[in-house]
């Protein structure tokens, strides 16, 4: 349910700027790519080392 109110509240389309390339996309999108982008730097910094 709280996924559905995410959506619902951030369709606006924002504007960022990747290094140099100007990317458009709705806020949502956005918002779900740095969570994934998170959990998988979390997930190589906390790896054990060998």
């Amino acid at each position: 349910m709280a996924a559905v109110v995410l959506v619902l509240e951030n369709r606006q389309t924002v504007e960022i700027r990747i290094f140099v390339p100007l990317v458009t996309m709705p806020m949502w999108t956005a918002l779900a790519v740095m969570l994934v982008v998170g959990i998988v730097v979390g997930l190589l910094v906390s790896r054990p080392r060998k």
